[in-house]
């Protein structure tokens, strides 16, 4: 018996979003300024869940102190350099790969070739990236579906696997394959015995006499959801840390 794996589409509409008074407990969180808009998520892992997993470092001659065509004055305090020794131990726990199908039958991912073709008609050379996605284990071919090896079970405790090219990694990853901080650092911080709180948004903090931080807090009861609530009137509760 075989089995075709089918990729549910997102629903659009209203419950996708995070707005607890108004009954909503959705995952896409908007931010609206004036001239810019925000988009982030309200769940475990953060915006890690719904960006593209691409893992580019700015290139060392960008970072200018100078002005920058007619565009204003651009000023970078670090250097390329600066960053690296602090980039490198990040890019060791989300263990990007670059996509790795150049026959077929996996080659033909429509979107892929597209940009490509559009990229060398301005004259320019396509490259992949880094992408913090499991394609295949290490010293394995890269196979879609295969079951992905962890050295430790992660907080979910599911079984994840290579990536299905289904292709939707900006609403997330029902294979397992997106290297998301639920699955690295939240994952191994659980393994050392961190207490991470689900539907907690803080709403203060503020230091302790002789060290440390307060942390205030409102929990969403989930059992709320589909109800407006005056989120003005939750209880706060309070955490300390040394840092």
């Amino acid at each position: 018996m075989s089995a075709r794996f089918v990729s549910p589409q997102p629903v659009p509409d209203e419950k996708n979003v995070w707005d607890p008074s108004e009954g909503l407990h959705g995952l896409y969180n908007f931010w609206g300024f004036r001239g810019l808009d925000g988009l982030v998520s309200r769940r475990l892992g953060g915006g890690s869940l719904i960006y593209a997993n691409v893992l580019m470092r700015k290139d060392g001659e960008l970072f200018v102190k100078e002005d920058v065509s007619n565009r204003g004055y651009e000023y970078w305090s670090i250097t390329r350099a600066e960053l690296d020794p602090t980039n490198d131990p990040v890019e060791g726990m989300l263990c990007p790969q670059r996509y790795p199908f150049d026959q077929a039958p996996y080659s033909d991912t429509s979107r892929t070739r597209t940009f490509g073709e559009a990229a060398r008609r301005l004259g320019l050379e396509p490259f992949m990236t880094k992408l913090a996605v499991t394609f295949a284990n290490e010293g394995e071919v890269p196979v879609p579906g295969n079951p992905i090896r962890e050295d430790h079970p992660n907080l979910h405790d599911q079984r994840r696997y290579t990536c299905r090219l289904v292709g939707e990694c900006d609403f997330g990853c029902n294979c397992g394959s997106k290297n998301s901080l639920d699955y690295t650092y939240l994952s191994e911080a659980r393994r050392h015995n961190a207490d991470l709180r689900t539907r907690c948004v803080v709403k203060a903090f503020e230091p302790r006499d002789g060290g440390g931080y307060a942390v205030r807090y409102v929990h969403h009861d989930p059992e709320r959801e589909g109800h407006k609530t005056n989120t003005s009137h939750l209880p706060l509760h309070t955490v300390t840390t040394d840092r």
